[in-house]
């Protein structure tokens, strides 16, 4: 049953004004933790996309 309430790690976006700053980050993690489950990183894409450059 756990497995099915894990969604994601992390939860990357673009979107800036709504989900990838730092008040929802907050709320979210806020949420997580009130629900015994895990912190998860929101961030943008380039935080995640590994280049040969």
């Amino acid at each position: 049953m756990s497995d099915a309430l894990h969604i994601a790690d992390a939860l990357v976006s673009y979107n800036f004004e709504h989900i990838v700053n730092l008040e929802t980050i907050i709320k979210v993690n806020e949420v997580n933790k009130a629900h015994n489950m895990n912190e998860i990183f929101v961030c943008q894409p380039q935080d995640v996309i590994i280049s040969d450059d």
